[in-house]
Order: C-alpha cells, then structure tokens, then sequence
C-alpha cells in the first residue's frame, strides 16, 4: 500500500454493491486523510456484482494513494473481506 511506510493506521472498509453510495463515502474519507496523514483507507470489494470497483476505481484516481482499492471476483462475505485487508496492511495499526 503506497505510504505505509509513513503511515500508522489502516481503515479497511469491506464493501460489497456499494456502487449507488460509495462516492459519498469517498468524498468524506479523502478528506478524514487529508486532515490526518497518517492514516490510510484500503477498501476491499467482496466479490461486487455491480460497477462499485470501477467507481471506486474513479473516485480513487484523482485523490491521494492514501485510498487505495482490492478486489477479488467471487463473495466471500465480510469476513474473508477483513481476512483478506490484513494480509495487505503493513501499518502497526488497522481499524
């Protein structure tokens, strides 16, 4: 994850067919970083049906590589979500 090495925490945030809603939630974690620059925002797309990876894909690109986006095909559920962002974090902490 680009700036882990500065950063301190992670906020790993499963979605899963958030398309109608995810920029909202973009638009006010960009700026959460922005006002603390030691956190980073990984958001792990459970295996979306919909067009929330290219959304986020979108959304994501113009802003900081604080927020970065995973995703992997099939739905797992929330669990393997989470599973999954801890074996890409590499801050001390995650949320």
């Amino acid at each position: 994850m680009a700036g882990a090495e500065t950063a301190r925490c992670t906020l790993v945030v499963p979605t899963y067919n958030a398309a109608s809603f995810i920029a909202e939630t973009v638009r006010r974690l960009a700026e959460f970083v922005a006002e603390h620059p030691r956190w980073l925002v990984l958001f792990v797309c459970d295996g979306c049906s919909d067009d929330t990876v290219a959304k986020l894909s979108a959304e994501l690109a113009p802003l900081s590589s604080a927020l970065t986006v995973h995703s992997y095909e099939q739905n797992r559920g929330k669990g393997h979500a989470l599973r999954r962002a801890l074996g890409l974090v590499r801050t001390p902490f995650v949320v």
